[in-house]
């Protein structure tokens, strides 16, 4: 017994030594407080405005727009918007509802909430930029129809269309409460932050009126409910951190009159902790580079205000993912100068809000946030939160290590510089299969960006209609793997992890087994296998090279039956065009032009096709969304194709390479090839192993 209990108490030593060791910070990743907490941190004496900024610090604001030349700009900008606002009739009745505003493109209802609201946000900052009433006034006319409306939520996130839904991670099936959406907590925010900053102007009845509706239409939708809420155990789920903020924020700024609400703000809390713990060791978000912005957004739009209120004793952004990761997946998945990797549910091109990098940097002290937001702040559209979060006064540095593996979802980003147009960036992803509402299936897919465009990568965003997040999304080919440029054996395609009513497999995708980084060459070698039901496609490896700074070659190892049909899938960029006699595709940027030369063991043929695609959208039109497959017939079980990938000034260029290709395969197995590019050799050697080729980085 008592050796028992030495063994147990140095096995305990043993992992909190390894916890601290490897950064894990267990206390943190756990850290979850409580309404009392909250309440004995507020202190005593609100005293509005308090959120973003107190009555005495409007004075630095004012400062900021009388001696800085940028923020004068951005101001003057508001003060004519808003001067139009004054004048405007305010628009008493609401549009009705429609209830099928995805497939009729009708989204009145919402644009009529979501305008006013924006309008009302504007109007009561001018009021605390002035102290002129005449735009607290009419910040209150267009809060009050926002208020007066019966409800905030989007239609589409209603039944009968969100019913159908697959659940994300965590999140069980049986889900029928749907009285609360990301839209509701916007409206709400948005409201919260016009009751703060004009509640000195209002009379009780006006201050009612705004409180009132924050409470039935927000808070008291939530509070004591959680349970019931699909999004509020979604910890892998941009909604989470949306709509915990929006209550969140709605019930700091009602504390005045409802202190019992650090209820609400505890648990609110809670929740986006965790969630956060769900950021990778590396800063990757499964949802993908888009989406992962809200990470950011509501630890400085909802955090900054908890963290003002407990007097800097709570702040989201004291999370040790945000505070050692906060900026690394924009930073790394930028595709100069204003793209960015867009693997999954998101449009390739840059969050463009400086403001909330800057603030990041701020309070995470990080020279890598501070060159990323310093980066884009000539690309952001600037507005009033640029006035609150000016420019950071962190020295920017740009990292080292140019190039990211995103080891919890399996995304690589390989390039030379970030800033260099003329060099290559290479990216790919494998990774889990496990995200029902913004995944794709595309494992083993793959881009290449250059000068400033790419010219090869997957088809991109969904277009979101009634049946995108059902089972049906797998058949559109943004979101199926028929729209990824991967390997397909007799038509096989990739298949989820997660269908509706079935547990979730969290063994379906693919695997990152090895990568490697140095300043010449970087190396990728993945496993796709699990991605498919591997009836017809029996194992599939694909490495990746990135011979800085412009040469990159994809070798995939595929093992199917004899007489297999395996399409080699890639979608072009623009224009292509395909030599005579099929030795290479050229792909033609508006920039440039890039030489694509396939060497296999068998015949194949370039063949062209089209994705034919029409969206469940009322005035949709039929879509056709170009690809190109290498197809062979397989001459035995295994079967090896080299894609190499290299810019070009012609087309004789292209075929010179071509036809400089050499591939030898030794008795052990081991595949040795090269090929000349502008007089330079490229040389590559894999050796053979058990489980397949790895290359030789020696």
């Amino acid at each position: 017994m008592n050796k028992r209990n030495k063994f147990s108490s140095l096995s305990f030593e043993l992992v909190t030594i390894w916890l601290l060791f490897t950064g894990c910070c267990w206390g943190q990743m756990n850290h979850q407080i409580s309404p009392t907490e909250i309440g004995q941190a507020l202190g005593e004496n609100l005293k509005h405005p308090y959120l973003y900024f107190s009555s005495k610090s409007v004075s630095i604001l004012q400062d900021r727009v009388t001696n800085n030349p940028k923020y004068s700009t951005v101001y003057d900008e508001l003060l004519a918007e808003t001067n139009f606002y004054l004048h405007m009739p305010v628009e008493k009745n609401a549009p009705i509802p429609d209830k099928n505003p995805r497939y009729t493109g009708n989204w009145d209802y919402h644009k009529y909430i979501d305008n006013n609201r924006k309008r009302a946000v504007k109007l009561a900052f001018l009021y605390q930029m002035t102290g002129e009433a005449k735009y607290a006034e009419k910040a209150f006319e267009f809060a009050e129809v926002v208020c007066d409306v019966p409800n905030w939520e989007d239609r589409a996130h209603m039944f009968p269309t969100i019913y159908s839904r697959v659940m994300p991670w965590n999140v069980p099936d049986d889900q029928v409460v749907f009285n609360f959406d990301l839209y509701a907590a916007h409206t709400a925010h948005g409201l919260a932050m016009v009751y703060d900053w004009i509640y000195n102007w209002m009379n009780v009845r006006q201050r009612d009126r705004i409180r009132g509706a924050l409470l039935e239409k927000a808070i008291l939708r939530v509070r004591g409910n959680w349970d019931f809420l699909w999004w509020a155990s979604a910890e892998r789920c941009n909604w989470l951190t949306h709509c915990a903020s929006g209550v969140g924020m709605a019930s700091l700024a009602l504390l005045t009159e409802d202190p019992q609400l650090t209820d609400v703000i505890s648990e609110s809390y809670n929740r986006i902790w965790r969630a956060y713990d769900n950021i990778g060791q590396d800063g990757g978000w499964q949802e993908g580079t888009g989406y992962a912005f809200n990470n950011i957004e509501w630890a400085i739009l909802y955090g900054e205000p908890l963290k003002r209120l407990t007097n800097n004793k709570y702040s989201l952004l004291d999370h040790p993912r945000i505070q050692k990761e906060g900026v690394s997946f924009f930073l790394w998945s930028l595709l100069p100068p204003d793209q960015k990797v867009n693997f999954g549910d998101t449009s390739n091109r840059i969050t463009r809000n400086s403001a909330i990098f800057n603030a990041l940097a701020d309070q995470t002290k990080s020279p890598e946030a501070a060159w990323y937001a310093n980066k884009i702040n000539n690309l952001s559209k600037h507005n009033f939160w640029d006035i609150i979060f000016p420019e950071t006064t962190v020295k920017p540095v740009q990292p080292v290590i140019k190039s990211r593996h995103f080891r919890s979802i399996d995304y690589v980003v390989m390039r030379s510089s970030f800033t260099d147009l003329e060099t290559v960036t290479l990216v790919t992803k494998a990774g889990r299969h496990t995200d029902p509402h913004h995944g794709h299936l595309d494992c083993g897919d793959w881009g290449v960006h250059w000068r400033g465009e790419s010219y090869i990568r997957g088809i991109g965003n969904i277009p979101y209609d009634e049946k995108s997040f059902d089972d049906a999304r797998w058949t559109y080919p943004q979101a199926g793997s028929q729209g990824q440029n991967v390997i397909f054996v007799n038509g096989e395609e990739q298949i989820p992890g997660k269908w509706r009513g079935e547990p979730m497999d969290e063994g379906i995708g693919g695997d990152v087994l090895e990568y490697n980084y140095s300043d010449t060459r970087e190396y990728v070698l993945m496993d796709g296998t699990n991605a498919y039901p591997k009836k017809e496609l029996k194992l599939w490896r694909r490495h990746l090279i990135l011979d800085k700074p412009l040469v990159s070659v994809v070798l995939d190892e595929i093992e199917c039956a004899k007489g297999a049909l395996i399409e080699n899938r890639i979608h072009p960029i623009g224009a292509i065009e395909i030599s005579d006699d099929h030795d290479f595709l050229l792909l033609k940027g508006e920039k440039g032009m890039m030489a694509l030369i396939i060497i296999t063991n068998d015949t194949f043929n370039y063949v062209q096709g089209n994705h034919a695609y029409l969206p469940l959208q009322k005035s949709a039109k039929l879509n056709k969304i170009p690809y190109v497959d290498a197809e062979l017939i397989t001459s035995g079980e295994k079967t090896t194709m080299l894609t190499i990938v290299v810019p070009v000034e012609t087309p004789l260029e292209a075929k010179a390479i071509s036809q400089s290709v050499t591939r030898k395969i030794g008795k052990d197995g081991a595949l040795n090839f090269s090929f000349l590019v502008k007089n330079k050799n490229h040389n590559y050697h894999f050796k053979s192993t058990s489980l397949g080729l790895v290359l030789n980085t020696n």
